[in-house]
């Protein structure tokens, strides 16, 4: 799944909870965040996880999802893993996740 079908699916599942308002709000917290994320790349908590290489993977709490991302230090960017609903087995997605 890319990042721009993740952030379809957070999109999608949030339409049929709460309204425009409500999404825009939503929308407005999760660019803060990437903002965030971009210009501070360590700002995330690490996610340790046996599944994951080394802890190089952050995440960042945005309402009731979690932002997953890369910081790639060398080319100065960050890579969007995953936007997902906080609720969600973390530990099966990332096993079906292909971050080798």
């Amino acid at each position: 799944m890319s990042c721009y079908e993740a952030l379809a699916g957070a999109y999608d599942a949030l339409t049929e909870d709460v309204g425009y308002a409500q999404r825009a709000d939503f929308l407005e917290k999760l660019q803060g965040a990437i903002r965030e994320a971009c210009a501070f790349p360590e700002s995330g908590a690490p996610v340790d996880n046996a599944f994951l290489p080394n802890g190089t993977v952050r995440k960042k709490l945005v309402g009731s999802y979690l932002l997953y991302y890369f910081p790639d230090r060398e080319d100065e960017r960050i890579y969007i893993l995953r936007v997902l609903y906080g609720r969600r087995n973390l530990d099966e997605l990332l096993r079906e996740m292909d971050l080798n």
